[in-house]
């Protein structure tokens, strides 16, 4: 039985099942790119153009199989993310109340989009 070759980490190559999934990915986002910027008028702006990229990033996801609320989670990591990865960010208990009354709110169904956003980037920093 022939065992595969590992691609070596050095050099650029992707494993087949990530470049699988990111081609797929890559085309499913041009279609829904078409579809978003259909909506742009030619007084649109780079404000506009952006919306329409993220809409059709998130109709992407959607197609992929992910749910509304794996999205907003995903969103919310890489909001989150601090640009210096060497640099934990503390947790702190001002932190820690407020998830916990971000967690109130979510279970009262009263948080806004934001607030959503930044409960996702707060429970993946404690993590």
């Amino acid at each position: 039985m022939a065992v595969k070759k590992q691609p070596d980490p050095q050099s650029g190559t992707l494993h087949e099942c990530a470049n699988d999934w990111f081609r797929q990915f890559l085309k499913h986002l041009e279609i829904f790119l078409v579809e978003t910027g259909q909506g742009l008028s030619s007084d649109s702006d780079t404000a506009d153009y952006s919306l329409a990229a993220m809409q059709a990033v998130k109709l992407t996801l959607l197609d992929s199989g992910h749910n509304h609320e794996q999205i907003l989670a995903l969103f919310g990591r890489v909001a989150f993310e601090d640009a210096d990865i060497s640099k934990t960010p503390e947790w702190t208990t001002e932190k820690n109340r407020r998830r916990f009354e971000l967690i109130d709110g979510d279970i009262q169904g009263t948080l806004s989009q934001n607030e959503q956003l930044e409960l996702a980037g707060l429970t993946q920093l404690m993590r």
